[in-house]
């Protein structure tokens, strides 16, 4: 496994380093190659908008 694949894989405690940086704001759902997109990824992202949404 590459660097690059570890930092979408879950680490067996729920979140992979994407999944922080979605939360986060850090990283965009668009930036994610769609072999990497699961629902729960969407789910993430969707509600790391809202949680902006409601801070601004």
């Amino acid at each position: 496994m590459t660097r690059s694949e570890e930092y979408f894989i879950d680490k067996g405690n729920g979140y992979s380093q994407c999944d922080r940086d979605i939360l986060a704001g850090k990283l965009r759902i668009h930036e994610v190659p769609f072999f990497y997109r699961t629902k729960s990824l969407y789910v993430k992202a969707y509600d790391a908008i809202q949680e902006f949404s409601v801070c601004n």
